[in-house]
């Protein structure tokens, strides 16, 4: 104890912060990054994209047509947070305090993006499918040719599990492995991308599940990306530095028909992992 010769064992500070290791998944390096310079704007979009060329017989005139715009309007929100530190604590720590920081208002700002983003997701209408081979349907009817191409699978942990362990009859699984990157998955040559439960939680026994191509489905409108400052004159009658960290962005749905939202039914498939 302390007072039984406690006090003569020198303590030892460690010259790094433990940091908890969380996924950091940024869904906004999957959408549409426009860097803005003002806070509000809007972005032209064409309104129809399936017109034709029309049919004329020699020395007719050729019909005239016209071309429809609609308009991406954007507003970009302020979103921060300050720590106030106390000077004698950073006279006094080793362990690099202030990059820490800094890290974790990165963490805070992707959790902010990610949040936003998956909000948006949220707007399209759930379609309710029994089993995987749903997401399959999306990918050849659902979504056109142009955005099924560039899709990627966005799911949970849980689901994600239940697929990785799905084989057929001869063992071989259903999902494979992306030879860019071994540590990914893929499912019908789409990547998968890995969300934890906390973030996208089930629904019952119900996966949530997006399908599509985020770059053409949504538009992150950047405002100078994730501000950092450092002043101690704000905490001059506390001694203390504040560290800010403030982010200014928008996201808006471009291309509704550009992702699908599935709900899938897991207990069947979490019963028989055999296609």
């Amino acid at each position: 104890t302390d007072g039984k010769g406690g006090y003569l064992v020198p303590t030892e500070q460690f010259t790094q912060i433990k940091e908890l290791r969380r996924t950091l998944v940024s869904l906004k390096t999957l959408c549409n990054i426009v860097p803005v310079t003002s806070f509000k704007g809007t972005m032209p979009i064409e309104k129809d994209g399936t017109g034709e060329l029309i049919a004329f017989e020699e020395l007719n005139e050729i019909d005239q047509s016209d071309v429809d715009f609609a308009q991406v309007a954007y507003n970009t929100a302020d979103y921060g947070d300050i720590i106030p530190i106390s000077n004698t604590l950073l006279a006094d720590e080793k362990a690099n305090l202030i990059s820490y920081i800094g890290k974790r208002f990165n963490k805070k700002a992707v959790n902010t993006e990610n949040k936003k983003i998956i909000d948006l997701l949220n707007t399209l209408t759930a379609t309710a499918v029994p089993n995987y081979k749903g997401i399959i349907t999306a990918l050849n009817k659902d979504l056109d040719p142009a955005i099924s191409q560039n899709a990627v699978i966005i799911t949970n942990q849980t689901y994600f599990d239940i697929l990785d362990q799905m084989e057929d009859k001869q063992g071989r699984p259903l999902l494979t492995v992306s030879l860019q990157d071994e540590t990914k998955k893929l499912l019908k040559g789409r990547q998968i991308i890995v969300l934890s439960d906390v973030l996208l939680p089930m629904k019952a026994t119900k996966a949530p599940v997006f399908v599509g191509d985020m770059t053409e489905f949504a538009t992150f409108f950047d405002r100078e990306g994730l501000e950092l400052a450092i002043s101690s004159e704000a905490g001059f009658t506390k001694n203390a530095t504040y560290i800010r960290a403030i982010e200014r962005f928008d996201v808006k749905k471009v291309d509704g028909k550009a992702m699908v939202y599935l709900e899938v039914e897991t207990a069947a498939e979490e019963g028989s992992l055999c296609f």
